[in-house]
């Protein structure tokens, strides 16, 4: 009954550390929940007060330093600015099963570190399980020995190193997405929205030809949406063989009746079913009728032109003759023909057509921002 008892403890607190490592929030956050999993055990999880490695004088050893709880050390900001390094084969006293230093915490000068050490939380229970062989201990309780729990922490370590980036990189992700001025879903082959940027949810939220349907990509007429998502099979779901098209290419109507929605569907390769990953597509929706404009101020800089000068090019980019730049910006077209010619010389261009290409293809598209909606 004691080793089955053990056993359901063990799986317990293994279970425990894990669910730390899968937590969101920062190293400190993360040691803070672990250590609040650990001692629900009887374990305990500290930070030895941080020495000097490199001081030739003698190491006073640990029995010399204090240790204080990772809560403590976390409140008092002690761990904001290091990082975790635990150690490939955790160090051991003579009694592995009552102490186990699993690595250290490098703070910013890197000569100054805390040593990071779980142990039993109190006097009766190292006493209890401190001094046992490892089968005796379990044979009479113990839930899992230092050596064996270190093993496991360090792990955890890694996996919510591991998670941590992932989302920091999948926000950063989000964030770049976010700032496109196009409309991007990401689907799987049945047109299912797994994600979408800012600008699609708006258009789906409007729900002007494009919509949401139990999570499905949507449109009001049975046709487009037979079309769409034949498309998005042609794309996603059909393998490497002949049905499958490298791209789709769509005009969706708007009830509305402004101009369609312009729909490019792509595929995105990361894997395949063999792998258990479904496959998907990306679709781009572009919207005539929402004019994003370049802020004018990058112009400026890229191409070391006046202010006027990139208003005038900003104007060019969005479609304007100068008749219809000079109306909106109440002044002679005189003035901005002079302007123009100052943007061909300072540019090296020659014609509208090539000082317009030379702007969407720079840089300066990426900035583009704004939802103005253009005169029909």
């Amino acid at each position: 009954m004691a080793a089955e008892d053990a056993g359901r403890g063990t799986s317990a607190l293994i279970g425990a550390i894990y669910d730390a490592a899968l937590a969101d929030g920062p190293v400190p956050r993360f040691l803070e929940a672990l250590a609040t999993n650990l001692s629900e055990h009887g374990i305990a999880l500290v930070i030895r007060e941080e020495f000097d490695p490199r001081d030739p004088g003698p190491d006073p050893g640990p029995e010399s330093r204090s240790a204080v709880p990772v809560a403590e050390a976390a409140g008092r900001g002690a761990l904001d600015d290091g990082e975790l390094i635990t150690e490939a084969a955790p160090a051991a006293g003579a009694d592995q099963l009552a102490s186990v230093t699993l690595g250290y915490f490098q703070g910013a000068e890197p000569a100054r570190r805390a040593e990071l050490i779980i142990r039993f939380a109190d006097a009766e229970t190292a006493r209890r399980h401190g001094g046992q062989g490892r089968a005796q201990g379990r044979a009479s309780g113990q839930i899992v020995s230092m050596v064996d729990l270190a093993a496991h922490v360090g792990r955890a370590v890694t996996l919510h190193r591991t998670v941590l980036g992932r989302r920091v990189q999948w926000a950063a992700a989000n964030r770049l997405l976010d700032a496109v001025p196009v409309g991007i879903a990401l689907v799987d082959s049945a047109c299912r929205v797994l994600h979408a940027n800012r600008m699609a949810e708006i258009i789906l939220t409007e729900r002007d030809g494009l919509g949401l349907d139990r999570g499905l990509l949507t449109t009001p007429q049975p046709k487009d949406t037979t079309r769409l998502r034949r498309a998005v099979v042609q794309v996603a779901g059909a393998g490497d063989g002949p049905e499958r098209t490298p791209v789709g290419v769509l005009r969706i109507e708007r009830p509305s009746m402004m101009r369609p929605w312009l729909l490019v569907v792509l595929p995105v390769d990361v894997g395949g079913p063999e792998e258990g990953i479904s496959r998907m597509a990306a679709v781009f929706v572009a919207d005539g009728d929402r004019a994003p404009e370049i802020p004018p101020e990058v112009l400026e800089r890229l191409f070391a032109v006046t202010p006027a000068e990139a208003r005038l090019l900003v104007a060019l980019v969005d479609g304007n003759s100068l008749d219809e730049a000079a109306e909106m910006f109440q002044v002679s077209k005189n003035t901005l023909r002079n302007q123009l010619n100052q943007l061909f010389r300072k540019t090296e261009t020659s014609k509208q057509s090539e000082l317009v290409r030379l702007v969407l293809t720079s840089p300066a598209p990426v900035l583009m921002s704004g939802t103005r909606k253009s005169e029909s």
